[in-house]
This record gives structure tokens, sequence and C-alpha cells, in this order.
């Protein structure tokens, strides 16, 4: 297994293991709004990102050369993980993408929120780094980009007619664009009664 896969592993696992723990109110809260999402994932205090570089023995660090997120073993070491966190999914190919095929690092993860699945768009994420492979430079085999895409979606329930549940779709891709791993939707929770509908 590669550098960049066994991360993958190991972050999907915090991640899920984290996004399950959340109390109902902050799930409620980080899904209501695209800031609440980017404080959700990001945010100094309670934040996904910084609490699952501490269980993978790491240090997080913010807005390092202009990407979202760092992970590394110690403060002066060399980039285990970036992260980018978007909200606008159409925009990552011309953006977030294409910066993070120009750094160097085993585990390089994409995080938005989309209606899923979406084959165009998946597509025109696998062909960026196909051609950043073929026309920049070329990538270790150890590489791997993570994509995690956030979804609310109404579901027929057997209690009650429908209702707003967060879903996750994770796959992963090899630094030639193919892909390594996907994994079936993870469901998270149901939204509270309480809540005003979700953003998607």
């Amino acid at each position: 297994m590669t550098k960049g896969l066994t991360l993958w592993n190991a972050f999907v696992t915090a991640l899920l293991d984290e996004l399950r723990a959340l109390p109902q109110e902050r799930i409620d809260y980080f899904w209501s709004t695209p800031s609440g999402r980017t404080e959700g994932y990001l945010g100094p205090d309670q934040g996904l990102l910084p609490r699952i570089a501490q269980r993978l023995g790491m240090v997080f660090a913010w807005e390092v050369m202009r990407i979202d997120g760092q992970f590394r073993y110690m403060a002066d070491g060399f980039p285990q993980i970036f992260a980018e966190v978007e909200n606008n999914a159409s925009s990552i190919a011309e953006s977030e993408l294409e910066k993070l095929c120009y750094m160097r690092a085993p585990l390089k993860l994409i995080i938005t929120v989309c209606p899923w699945p979406n084959p165009e768009l998946r597509n025109r994420w696998l062909k960026v780094i196909a051609d950043c492979a073929k026309e920049w430079l070329p990538e270790s085999p150890e590489v791997v980009y993570g994509f995690i895409i956030g979804e609310c979606r109404w579901e027929e329930q057997v209690d009650s007619p429908q209702r707003p549940g967060l879903f996750f779709h994770l796959f992963a891709v090899s630094s030639a664009g193919e892909l390594v791993d996907e994994r079936p939707q993870e469901f998270i929770r149901w939204f509270s009664e309480a809540a005003s509908t979700p953003g998607s």
C-alpha cells in the first residue's frame, strides 16, 4: 500500500469518527451555511481538521503557501497532507485542485459539498490530475488525492415521510488520475426537526 493510501485510510477513519461524535446542534450549525461548514472543518477551536491532525499524531497549520490546511508530524517537518476546503464544487478544477497538483505531499485532500453522484464533475477532476502529471511534473506513485464530498439529502424514513440527512462520499485517485479507492456513501446523521433546511 502506498504512503498516500495509508494516510488516506487513517484520515477517513478519523474523519468519520469525528463527524459521528459531533453533538446534534453542532451538526445542524456545521451544515447550515457555507461559512459554518468552513468553520466546522478549519476552526482553530473545534474544527474537524485540527482535531483529526491530533488523532493522527500530527501538527495542523492554517493557510500555509495559500493552502487551507497542512498536516506535519513535527512543526518544522515535511508536509504529509495538504487540504483544501471549498463550498463551490464547480470551481475546484480551476483553483484548489490545480494548486494541489503543484504541491508535494503524500496525500492531498479536496473537501467540498454538492449533490452526488456527479460523473461530469468527477471526470473533470480526474482529468486535471492526469493532465498535470503529463504536462507539469510527474509525481511519486506514493501520492494520493482524496476527495470528500458532503451532501444534505432528503430521504424517506420509516417513522417520518421525509427528513434531511447528512451523507458523505469518499474516493481516492492516484497521481496519474486513476481511481484507487471508492467507498460506499456514509450516512452520518439526520438533521434535527428544529433545524432550518440545511445547505446542500
